[in-house]
């Protein structure tokens, strides 16, 4: 019957208290990731930062095949490596032509920069495992605004502490 398959969809339909719950999981991931990103920019050179976030693909997979999310073989591997050194070498062309130069701590930067894409990595599954598969019964537009929201009042206190400079990490 019809109205007993509409009925079982609507149950299945995500409430608002199901998006903020997903989001509190997601939020802080998302904010690392982002925070580590703009950090690694201050220290190494923006073709550094840029090779390093494509490696995000990688990570990416690595997680979905560790969860069990994603079943493992050669040829995903192989294609997420293909991308990650087409980054790579398109980097490497363009720090010839304009970005040759560095921050001022480029081994920081790079470390930022692979925390971060290491968290890319993380963010995306974890999108992944805790929502429906069927994109129909939840709002990723809610469920973004929900993350947005929770960085906003619960994270973003943080990253003034840290910008005002009265802490020691500021003075990295």
């Amino acid at each position: 019957d019809i109205n007993e398959s509409e009925e079982s969809a609507t149950e299945l339909v995500w409430t608002d208290e199901q998006h903020r719950k997903a989001a509190m999981y997601i939020a802080p991931v998302w904010f690392l990731a982002n925070w580590t990103y703009n950090g690694s920019l201050a220290y190494t050179s923006v073709t550094s930062s840029t090779v390093l976030a494509s490696t995000g693909s990688l990570f990416t997979f690595l997680f979905a095949v560790c969860s069990r999310d994603e079943s493992f073989s050669w040829m995903k591997l192989l294609g997420v490596s293909l991308g990650v050194a087409g980054s790579v070498l398109t980097a490497a062309h363009d720090s010839d032509d304009s970005d040759s130069s560095s921050g001022s701590r480029p081994l920081l930067g790079d470390i930022l920069g692979i925390i971060s894409a290491v968290g890319y990595g993380g963010y995306a599954v974890q999108t992944r495992l805790l929502c429906p598969r069927n994109e129909e019964l939840y709002s990723m537009q809610l469920l973004l605004g929900y993350i947005g929201l929770f960085n906003c009042v619960v994270l973003s206190p943080f990253a003034l502490y840290l910008l005002s400079g009265n802490s020691e990490e500021s003075r990295l």
